[in-house]
């Protein structure tokens, strides 16, 4: 019995580990489509508005929000993708969450699963700490970069 879930357990492995194989990697035309918006550069990391249909239909359904290069194999290394159609409210939050969590995948070297659950603690902080609406005169990329900055999480 023991055996039998310990063969499951490396079995569930594997089946995610498929999820998270390499996508045909987007370049020139496709990028063209898929980038709407170059809204900054953070920490090395190019914040862009995609086209989030477009991927769906062309790349992987999964897409949904946002995404980065630890968890989404086909976002170039130095992009994190945010979908145009959302609320500029869910845009912010799903930029701290991407950024978050691609930073520590990539420095702590978490799994995705780790990452996600802990970025998304923050994606609740700032998603409770904004108003529903936001002024439509705000900067996203400097609301993004305020809210990393006063969130004080250490990155390295």
């Amino acid at each position: 019995m023991k055996l039998s879930n310990q063969l499951r357990h490396i079995a569930n492995i594997v089946l995610r580990m498929e999820h998270y194989k390499k996508h045909h990697i987007p370049s020139g035309e496709d990028l063209d489509r898929i980038h709407v918006e170059f809204l900054g550069e953070y920490k090395g990391y190019k914040f862009w508005l995609v086209d989030g249909s477009y991927v769906r239909d062309s790349i992987e359904i999964d897409f949904i929000e946002g995404g980065n290069p630890g968890r989404y194999g086909y976002v170039p290394e130095d992009e994190i993708w945010i979908e145009k159609i959302m609320a500029p409210k869910d845009q912010l939050s799903t930029m701290v969450h991407e950024f978050i969590e691609m930073k520590r995948m990539e420095n702590k070297h978490w799994d995705y699963d780790k990452a996600h659950n802990y970025s998304s603690n923050f994606e609740e902080k700032i998603r409770k700490s904004l108003p529903d609406k936001l002024p439509p005169n705000i900067s996203l990329f400097n609301s993004f970069k305020n809210a990393i900055e006063q969130l004080k999480i250490k990155l390295t």
